[in-house]
């Protein structure tokens, strides 16, 4: 056994350990959400509004509710290759182009049935690489809520380790 090498790390630990408060100090929630992300505050925005329209509020909670526009954001500026998320870019900014078109405002400013009917058109489309983005952004939003941590222990009864152990058992013959 060394105790050179022991001593060191043995100080080293210590010097970690009253290093990390002043590190964790200037932690929070803001500092933490605001690293870089692949999206501009536009894009951002028709991602959360888009995330609301595939899963409304309704009676209970929606997909805002739960955060999932930014597990969408850090999923798709993490997750994707730069391919996809270029694709994922473009069909957001056509889904708000194809609403002024059609009903002359932008996506967040129409009507529940006009985001369905845009919605619609998106996800049954001819062009196959536009169906299948809509799809992604679809699949990801209802992914992302499905394993919220709200939703997984307060609606779908979610426990980490089901049933109960009791070691002290008094076993008859």
């Amino acid at each position: 056994m060394n105790r050179r090498e022991t001593i060191k790390g043995i100080a080293l630990a210590a010097g970690s350990m009253i290093m990390l408060p002043a590190w964790a100090k200037s932690w929070d929630k803001q500092s933490l959400n605001t690293t870089g992300t692949l999206f501009n505050r536009e894009q951002e925005k028709m991602l959360s509004v888009l995330s609301d329209a595939i899963i409304p509020p309704g009676d209970s909670i929606g997909a805002l509710s739960v955060g999932v526009d930014k597990f969408l954001t850090k999923l798709f500026s993490d997750c994707y290759d730069a391919e996809i998320q270029h694709k994922i870019k473009l069909q957001l900014e056509q889904i708000d182009t194809k609403a002024r078109n059609d009903y002359g405002t932008p996506f967040e400013s129409c009507q529940p049935p006009k985001k369905m009917s845009i919605m619609e058109q998106f996800a049954c489309s001819d062009n196959e690489e536009t169906r299948e983005t809509f799809q992604l952004i679809k699949h990801e939003t209802i992914r992302g809520f499905r394993t919220s941590k709200i939703v997984m222990t307060e609606y779908l009864d979610y426990q980490v380790m089901p049933g109960h152990f009791n070691g002290c058992v008094e076993v008859s013959s």
